[in-house]
């Protein structure tokens, strides 16, 4: 297991507010690329990062992590005119 998984699932165990997270998750996104020095761009709410949201997928793949559909409120875009929220995001959370 990278370092980086290790992070992911450390933070999901003992950080995580519901004990799961998703890219539109801020604390969670910046609190990984401040760790880890990752380029993100700047976008409302949380920052994007390719990289997270690819390992992220690679550990669920990999069987280290669930996944599950979770929606963004549906008012979310109606506040915010400039940024178009998605309807639902993946969200990931351990095995048990």
């Amino acid at each position: 297991m990278s370092e980086k998984e290790q992070w992911i699932i450390d933070y999901i165990s003992n950080k995580a507010n519901f004990k799961f997270v998703d890219m539109l998750d801020s604390d969670f996104v910046y609190d990984y690329v401040e760790k880890f020095d990752i380029k993100f761009e700047d976008n409302f709410g949380a920052p994007k990062c390719k990289e997270l949201s690819k390992l992220l997928s690679s550990m669920y793949k990999k069987g280290l992590l669930n996944r599950f559909p979770h929606g963004v409120r549906s008012g979310f875009n109606q506040d915010h005119e400039n940024y178009k929220a998605p309807k639902w995001v993946y969200s990931y959370e351990l095995k048990e």
